[in-house]
Order: C-alpha cells, then structure tokens, then sequence
C-alpha cells in the first residue's frame, strides 16, 4: 500500500462551474451606463398659457384689460393657447368666456363673435362719470379703484373736476390720492358778501380756559372739563395665617413635662 506525499498535493484552486467573464485578452467588458441615456418625455400638443379652462379664461381677460378694445374670436383663441383643430378644448372653454354672470369680466358681442374687457363700471371719461353720478339715488360716492378699472387715467381728471367744483373728493391721507367721489351741487355754492366774511372772522372765539370758567360760575357743567382720575386704594394683603404641621409622638408628652422644670 502506497502513502501520498503531502508535498506532492496541487496548490491550484478548483475549477469554477461556471465560465468566466474576464476575456482572454485582459480588457474588461463595458457596460452600458444607465445615466448615459437620454428619457424623451410626451409632450403636450397644446403649449398654451395653463392646462386648465379657468387659468385660459383668465390669461385672456388680461389681454383685453391691456387692449381695451374688441378682439375677434380667433385672437381670444390664440390667446388661450387653443389650435384650430381643437374643438374639443373650444366647446370646453366657450361657456366660460360667454357667462353672462356678474364676475366675469368678458363681455360677448352675439351678432359679430367678438370679446372685449368688461370693467367694473361703465366709464371711460368725464362725460360718463357726471351721466354715472347723476344717475345715483343714494349718497353713497363712487369708488376710484373701481373706475380705474375702466379706466386708467381717472385720478388725473377727477383732479381737474374737483378744481372746477364739479366734484366732492376723499383723499387718502398718505398720498392724498382720491379715495371716493361724489356729484357736487353747484346750486349750493353761494356767494358771500365780503363785508360779511370780514365781520365773521373778526369775532373772537374765548379760549377754552375762560369758556370753562364762565360756564362753572354760572353752575353749568362744561364737557370739556377734565376728568379726575381717583387713584384705587391699594388694599393691605393679610398675612396668611401659617398652619402648623400635624403633632406626632404623643405619647412621648410626658418627658416634656417632666422636663419643663429644668428650663432656665
């Protein structure tokens, strides 16, 4: 029987069941990088201002505010970014632009299919405004920003209105931009006689001291008086009453009795 020699094992690591990937020549294979490719997205056929039908509706009411003018109903449709092939997104989109609702500001023009801004109030210059105001049943004024809606240009000329008095004007107090106006009455400006004027503006008023006083000495309570503050009586807080703790060891009350003649 033979003995093998363990210096004569092979130190060769056992074959891999499976073949392997490094080729005979050394280079290494290269893989395709995902990062490398390039995704092509769908795009939308339409690349107008917004998806949706009310974002459209509102791009469009801010390019007439800006003409001001009526625009056919294939400028309002480029507008909107719809072709001209797509009736679908048309059908969708016309009820919209033709409300006949208070809010909506375009106004459509049946007999030529034209639209243009519709503004808060129907005025656009001077003319028009008197006819608004003249018009009103209530004192209630007409609101600046509302007429600048219609019209841009309506603080300057309500300024020269005013100068001719045909106007009442609020103003703002910071930038005394015109806030509110209202029809002026030029019946009720009268004339005064400047002999009058004169006589009224020389009268004295007393000052507020010496009007007081004469009110006082004649047992009239002016209500202008100054009022007198009576300063609150602080209330003393009491000492609350400390508790004493709960006695214990009663039964040890006998040694402090015994004890008490030792005290000094």
């Amino acid at each position: 029987m033979s003995y093998l020699n363990p210096s004569s094992r092979s130190s060769a690591p056992a074959p891999s069941p499976t073949p392997s990937a490094v080729s005979t020549n050394g280079a290494k294979r290269k893989y395709a990088d995902d990062k490398d490719k390039k995704v092509v997205y769908s795009q939308p056929i339409s690349q107008g201002p917004g998806g949706e039908i009310f974002s459209k509706v509102l791009h469009v009411k801010d390019q007439l505010q800006q003409t001001r003018k009526w625009e056919t109903h294939a400028q309002v449709m480029a507008w909107a970014g719809i072709l001209t092939n797509d009736t679908a997104t048309e059908k969708k989109i016309l009820p919209t632009l033709r409300s006949s609702h208070e809010s909506n500001r375009i106004e459509w023009d049946p007999k030529t299919n034209m639209y243009r801004y519709r503004p808060k109030l129907p005025v656009s210059n001077e003319e028009e405004l008197m006819a608004l105001l003249q018009k009103r049943t209530s004192a209630v004024g007409v609101s600046v920003k509302d007429l600048k809606d219609g019209w841009p240009d309506a603080p300057s000329a309500i300024d020269d209105m005013e100068a001719n008095n045909e106007l009442l004007v609020l103003r703002y107090q910071k930038d005394q931009q015109p806030k509110t106006v209202w029809l002026n009455d030029p019946h009720l400006k009268t004339k005064m006689d400047p002999r009058f004027k004169a006589d009224w503006h020389a009268i004295k008023l007393p000052e507020d001291e010496e009007l007081r006083a004469t009110l006082q000495i004649a047992g009239i309570k002016p209500s202008s008086a100054p009022k007198r503050v009576m300063a609150a009586t602080k209330e003393k807080k009491k000492k609350a009453v400390r508790s004493r703790g709960k006695k214990t060891n009663t039964h040890m009350d006998f040694l402090t009795k015994e004890l008490a003649h030792l005290k000094k």
